[in-house]
């Protein structure tokens, strides 16, 4: 057995980074990011172990919050691969995808007492006719 000591500082980081580190770092920066991990760790944790501690390590060039967004942009579609997860944080989420976020709780609160005419209206069709309002 190989004395801990004798590893580098940076190998010594990694060893230290088990899974179960690397699910508690990912609870720390965000809702989205730990289920990403937890998705990357829950088939094969170790042969995953380095993916996550990539995840993990973008939080320090992105930043939590977005990496959060990121996150949670890719599980939406059900990817968890850490090429499309540095392109969506190197080029950003799609304006789309943002505005759709940011109008869903408004239009929940626009449209909470008002009944669609008919049953079947789908809920699209509500959030389409919201007004965004001015920018912020």
């Amino acid at each position: 057995m190989t004395d801990p000591n004798d590893y580098p500082q940076a190998a010594k980081a990694f060893l230290l980074a088990h899974p179960a580190y690397c699910r508690k770092k990912a609870a720390e920066l965000g809702p989205h990011v730990a289920r990403m991990i937890g998705e990357l760790l829950a088939d094969h944790a170790i042969r995953n172990l380095r993916k996550a501690q990539s995840v993990l390590r973008l939080a320090d060039k992105y930043g939590p919050k977005r990496l959060d967004e990121a996150c949670d942009y890719l599980l939406h579609f059900g990817a968890t691969e850490l090429r499309r997860l540095t392109h969506v944080l190197e080029n950003g989420i799609p304006l789309y995808w943002k505005s759709t976020q940011e109008l869903s709780p408004r239009c929940a609160r626009i449209h909470r007492h008002r009944q669609p005419t008919k049953p079947s209206t789908p809920k699209v069709k509500l959030l389409n006719n919201c007004d965004p309002g001015p920018a912020q």
